[in-house]
């Protein structure tokens, strides 16, 4: 007739008890930091990097704006020779503003 376990020690099922029901508090606790570092990072995004990204955004925007006037005053208006001066500067400021990222700050 097959017999159960045979436990030497009642103390080492009691120890044993004890380490499960602390690796759990301390895995529940992990958990909850967890759960709050996500939470605090969707605050971050919704809120902070929104209005960062629109920031930069703008800039950009007002940068591309800046180059394309230079560009457009280049083209207007005539030098004391009477031919349109040399817009390549200004037509490589308008290509870098519209592809480059730029530190903007």
């Amino acid at each position: 007739m097959p017999q159960g376990a045979q436990v030497e020690s009642f103390e080492l099922i009691k120890a044993f008890r004890a380490a499960m029901f602390k690796f759990q508090q301390q895995g529940i606790s992990a958990l909850g930091d967890a759960d709050a570092e996500l939470r605090r990072t969707l605050v971050w995004l919704e809120t902070e990097q929104d209005a960062y990204w629109c920031d930069q955004m703008r800039k950009r925007h007002e940068l591309l704006e800046r180059a394309k006037d230079a560009l457009r005053q280049k083209t207007l208006f005539k030098d004391a020779s009477g031919r349109p001066p040399s817009a390549v500067e200004e037509r490589e400021a308008v290509q870098l503003a519209k592809t480059e990222p730029v530190a903007l700050s």
